[in-house]
């Protein structure tokens, strides 16, 4: 069975919305991105997909799409990213984002003037605020993990998990 297939049938079997498995149709790579995007608060509640599901794709080809499971790497100017397992990933903001930052997922945050960048952080995930780029904000909703360089994050929000999450 294509990987595509297997997700769409693991999504249903864990009560995936009606709309996310009608608007499915037979994703390529960045559909499937977009869908963790989209619905990243289903994703996240169910650990889906899976990291080895995540690792077993074009790691060159997830990266371009936002997502980083290993390995470092450098990015900068999408709109959504995620950094999950054991990835470090190197974040220059250039417009308003949205990161989220799992597992020991470890991200160095540069953000330009006068962009926002919001922060989602779980498990055991580490951020790092670039000492050497101001002027940009920064919000974290924190449901765990490491902030460094906690003064030049403009707000945290401690948040607690939903007592059926």
């Amino acid at each position: 069975m294509e990987l595509q297939e297997k997700l769409k049938q693991e999504a249903i079997n864990l009560g995936a919305c009606e709309k996310g498995i009608a608007s499915w149709g037979e994703p390529n790579l960045r559909d499937l991105c977009e869908k963790y995007f989209k619905y990243q608060d289903f994703c996240i509640k169910h650990n889906w997909p899976t990291l080895d599901e995540f690792k077993s794709v074009d790691q060159d080809e997830l990266a371009k799409n936002g997502i980083f499971v290993q390995n470092a790497r450098k990015a900068d100017g999408m709109a959504d990213m995620a950094v999950m397992g054991d990835a470090y990933v190197d974040i220059h903001v250039t417009r308003p984002c949205n990161i989220t930052i799992r597992h020991n997922g470890d991200v160095l945050l540069s953000v330009d003037e006068g962009v926002l960048c919001y922060v989602s952080m779980y498990d055991e995930s580490h951020l790092s605020v670039n000492k050497k780029v101001k002027g940009g904000r920064v919000a974290v909703s924190y449901w765990g993990g490491v902030i460094e360089d906690h003064e030049l994050v403009d707000k945290v929000y401690y948040k607690t998990k939903k007592k059926d999450d």
